[in-house]
């Protein structure tokens, strides 16, 4: 079971990161692996590529943080709905029950939170406006400016705080978060990095690495 923590008051969306600091993490363990990555590149990936997320949720905003332990990490993307899967990147997949059978959000980010977002049906989908992305707060324990890949600093540890408001959760402005039925998946990828990846907190049944697939979205519980 994947819990979100339910806050008890409302927070302004810089004090998420230190909330998100204080509650339970969910480790990703799901990899999936492209063809001619061997049983050696596989087994090293595992051992290098670690990542936990946390949830929390003020009934108007979601909060979301990922710690992410990887020895190197890229950040070229610079525009809104840019290419930041190519990057070192964590990605947030949900559907509400009031979407259409099929329907999701995909919110991309890379790991100096420049974000791709949009919505629809697997291979019909269209990027959500531009100020309905600004809306969603980011701070990264990398700054917001572009690098090519390079050594993760700190140890090998980088972190991405975001919170996201109901708005660009497809959710109306009379219902919490809480009530909206949300399901999801949660990732980290890097298409382009020396060593690509790719690893799911729930599991996907695919014979290449993909994850746009609602079909393995489970639901989102608050405790």
């Amino acid at each position: 079971m994947a819990t979100c923590t339910r806050l008890t008051s409302a927070l302004v969306p810089a004090s998420f990161s230190a909330a998100l600091d204080q509650v339970p993490r969910l480790v990703l363990r799901h990899f999936q692996f492209a063809t001619g990555q061997d049983d050696e590149y596989r087994a090293t990936t595992k051992e290098r590529i670690k990542v936990e997320v946390a949830f929390a949720c003020d009934g108007e905003r979601l909060g979301i943080k990922w710690f992410v332990h990887e020895p190197t990490v890229r950040a070229v993307a610079s525009e809104t709905h840019g290419t930041v899967w190519e990057d070192s990147c964590v990605e947030f997949f949900c559907s509400t029950k009031d979407f259409q059978p099929g329907e999701y959000l995909n919110f991309e980010f890379s790991c100096i939170g420049t974000c791709l977002n949009h919505r629809g049906v697997k291979g019909v989908r269209q990027p959500q406006a531009e100020n309905v992305v600004d809306d969603v707060w980011r701070e990264s324990s990398l700054g917001t400016v572009p690098f090519d890949e390079r050594p993760t600093p700190d140890q090998g540890l980088w972190t991405l705080a975001v919170a996201i408001p109901k708005k660009a959760l497809g959710i109306a402005t009379d219902v919490s978060i809480w009530d909206a039925g949300l399901a999801f998946n949660a990732y980290k990828c890097g298409d382009n990095l020396t060593a690509p990846h790719w690893v799911s907190l729930f599991e996907i049944d695919t014979a290449q690495p993909d994850f746009h697939r609602p079909d393995a979205f489970q639901p989102m519980h608050f405790a």
